[in-house]
């Protein structure tokens, strides 16, 4: 707690600790907040040959209707935590490991692999270049409005046992653990995809890794595509946090060198020997001793 808020110990009554605590949990939740722009209105988005009146009616959710919904889940086939299906998991790490090793086999190749790192990254959607993005892809113009009206003028408040933190209204981000939030997020990061035919841009809900396929020591586009990632991440309100991106190296060539480190915005990436990608340990030498080793060692802990 000590490291998201301002709260110190203090010889002050507890109850007056536990209301203080409240509002600095609260206030850290709450700290992507961006000041109101110019919001255009959620009525600009429904059809203008209909009557505003009719879009009024509330929607009731009764009990039986959620009973029903959870009752045809299969288990099973049930997506995970976030809302997003394992096997898109496996689709994603497939799809990277593939081509690293297909582009391997080429004579003087190596692969830079970038694990981006973002700072709350749900917390940071603006509701408005989503929507402008949702209408571009062809969505109706009454579920856009929906979704707006859904992650704009949200109320939240913090309880710390029996004590209740101030009301603050949030109109950015999406809310964490909701089902459509992983979703939301996809379709907002929709357009943050690869300009050159040897970079890829692997996307699950909020990982993101660039692969560069090297040939002859040609970094150009890889670098490039770094380079316009952060620029699209600053457009699209997404905070880059280069301390925790990392960038990983494959290279199996004989007379190898010293490879030139990658900067963004100005910080050093960290380069390292092994990362846990989508759950699974990859290490420079491609070889899976210590995932094996991390799996066993958690079978017999």
């Amino acid at each position: 707690m000590r490291d998201i808020t301002n709260h110190r110990s203090s010889t002050a009554k507890t109850e007056n600790l536990s209301v203080q605590l409240a509002e600095e949990i609260n206030s850290f939740f709450a700290r992507f907040e961006t000041p109101q722009q110019q919001h255009s209105s959620a009525s600009a988005l429904l059809p203008s040959s209909s009557s505003p009146g009719s879009y009024t009616a509330p929607l009731t959710v009764t009990e039986p209707d959620v009973r029903r919904v959870l009752l045809a889940v299969n288990p099973r086939k049930a997506a995970g935590p976030d809302g997003v299906p394992g096997k898109i998991n496996r689709g994603c790490l497939a799809t990277a490991l593939h081509a690293v090793l297909s582009h391997l086999e080429q004579r003087q190749s190596y692969v830079r692999m970038l694990f981006v790192d973002y700072s709350s990254a749900f917390n940071t959607i603006i509701p408005d270049i989503l929507i402008n993005k949702l209408v571009t892809l062809g969505l109706p113009p009454l579920t856009c409005a929906w979704i707006k009206d859904f992650l704009t003028n949200r109320p939240q408040t913090v309880r710390l046992g029996p004590h209740l933190s101030s009301t603050r209204t949030l109109s950015t981000g999406s809310p964490q653990g909701c089902v459509l939030s992983p979703l939301l997020y996809s379709l907002y990061t929709h357009d943050c995809s690869p300009t050159h035919n040897n970079t890829l841009i692997i996307k699950f809900a909020d990982d993101t890794t660039v692969v560069g396929l090297i040939s002859k020591g040609d970094e150009a586009e890889y670098r490039e595509e770094v380079l316009k990632l952060a620029a699209w991440c600053s457009e699209n309100n997404l905070s880059l946090n280069t301390r925790k991106t990392k960038e990983l190296i494959v290279d199996f060539r004989r007379h190898s060198t010293d490879l030139a480190p990658l900067y963004i915005n100005g910080e050093c990436v960290e380069r390292v020997h092994t990362f846990r990608f989508l759950g699974v340990l990859i290490s420079a030498d491609i070889s899976w001793a210590e995932n094996i080793s991390a799996v066993n060692s958690g079978c017999t802990s």
